[in-house]
């Protein structure tokens, strides 16, 4: 190989390198920019939802050609906090064509959890004494959600809740407006007159539900409207 042959040779190498390495930059720009988007977009869902997160991303699906244009980003459709793996997309279009970047993340959530200081039975009502709200990781909750401060004047254990667990809307229920074996008014109604007796309710039940009961009067078991609290009106 003649010196002129060794300078074409290092000129078109030269020439290769500094194309490859425009088309690394554009690559890794294009990276960071798909990164910055999905961050954006989860941040604006996570906002407010959450004390603190992070996302680790576990793919990125970038085009071959140069020129991608990013509009937008579209997530899951998930009513609940995005936690644990997620998909996007990223939508753009490159030359004339409309693209999608499928991209993979990991969502990592902190949040202010409600525990159970103690050990809780099915049926126990939840005060707000037996509760400890920390921070903690809230990732492998996944789509379930937790107690809420607002819910503790009214709620009770549906099943039995381990002393240091995570409270969950799961193993919680609303505090019905009449409890079995709780001691309720009875209104029977015949025309114009309104008879109350004492009774027992033999089933939980809320505002509007018909339930059994018993009259402590006659020992019979008749059947009733729950009308208020602790309040059954007999029907039929």
């Amino acid at each position: 190989m003649d010196s002129n042959d060794k300078m074409t040779f290092r000129l078109t190498y030269l020439v290769v390198l500094i194309l490859a390495s425009g088309s690394i930059c554009l690559a890794s720009d294009l990276r960071q920019e798909v990164m910055n988007k999905v961050e954006a977009y989860y941040a604006e869902i996570l906002d407010g939802k959450v004390e603190r997160w992070e996302i680790e991303f576990k793919r990125i699906s970038l085009p071959r050609l140069d020129g991608f244009i990013i509009s937008s980003v579209r997530g899951e459709s998930c009513d609940q906090t995005p936690r644990g793996s997620r998909l996007c997309w990223v939508e753009g279009v490159l030359g004339e064509q409309e693209r999608s970047l499928p991209v993979t993340i990991y969502v990592k959530t902190f949040e202010n959890l409600p525990f159970a200081k103690n050990d809780l039975q099915s049926r126990d009502v939840i005060r707000e004494d037996d509760v400890e709200w920390r921070p903690a990781e809230s990732t492998k909750l996944g789509a379930s959600t937790v107690l809420r401060k607002a819910e503790l004047s009214h709620i009770w254990a549906t099943s039995r809740i381990s002393a240091g667990s995570i409270i969950e809307q799961r193993r919680i229920g609303k505090l019905p407006d009449v409890q079995i074996g709780e001691n309720v008014t009875i209104i029977s109604r015949v025309g114009t007159v309104e008879i109350k007796t004492s009774g027992r309710a033999l089933q939980d039940a809320f505002i509007g539900d018909e339930i059994p009961v018993k009259s402590m009067l006659t020992k019979k078991r008749l059947h009733g409207l729950v009308q208020i609290k602790k309040t059954v009106v007999i029907v039929g």
